[in-house]
């Protein structure tokens, strides 16, 4: 257009000021169409702004070691399901310990059967959160949180048959060995927290 419209103006015997200026006009009006044209190009094909993590979330409050595996993973999955509640997990991990040693003692009144004895270490566990449920471990507070969580796992494995309990002292055993083994096997270092009985992890 900005080509033919001068030769068709000087056919027509248009010229002087009047036609340059039609002719000016035109191709200021050329450069601004064909701008837009390129600008929106150019937005179509620029990337998509990145959206922003959320925070104040269980995913951001802890997130698992850069070496863990599947089980460290399951973990988290339990964090998140439960809205963050490391703290408790934490609290109830030295609270096991302890029933644990009180059963072995014979101090829970349950007879040596696996239901009886994992029903005794809960119910133990959950009285004494509720009495003193404020006071937190010493050491690493995921770490804590984790062998929390392992502790009441392994209480429930004790339940259905999945680990050894003919007596009290073969559950003590078999709830710490397992615990111990699953901690460092699934995050390759021992647990730093100051609440396991001295012969464990």
């Amino acid at each position: 257009m900005e080509t033919l419209l001068p030769g068709l103006l000087t056919a027509l015997g248009w010229t002087g000021p009047p036609a340059i200026a039609l002719v000016v006009a035109t191709k200021l009006l050329s450069g601004l169409l064909a701008a837009r044209r390129r600008n929106g190009a150019e937005a179509a094909m620029a990337p998509a702004p990145a959206k922003q993590a959320k925070t104040g979330t269980a995913e951001a409050a802890y997130q698992p070691p850069a070496d863990a595996n599947d089980y460290v993973k399951h973990w988290m999955a339990h964090f998140r399901s439960t809205g963050g509640n490391l703290r408790e997990e934490a609290v109830k991990g030295p609270l096991y310990v302890e029933a644990l040693q009180q059963l072995k003692e014979g101090r829970i009144n349950v007879q040596p059967t696996a239901e009886a004895m994992a029903a005794g270490l809960h119910g133990w566990v959950h009285r004494e959160f509720a009495r003193r449920g404020e006071i937190l471990p010493q050491g690493d507070l995921p770490d804590a949180g984790y062998v929390g969580f392992l502790y009441r796992d392994a209480v429930e494995r004790l339940r259905t048959g999945m680990l050894p309990a003919s007596g009290f002292r073969e559950a003590y055993d078999s709830v710490h060995a397992w615990v111990s083994r699953e901690f460092v096997n699934k995050v390759h270092r021992t647990p730093q927290v100051n609440f396991l009985p001295g012969d464990r992890l």
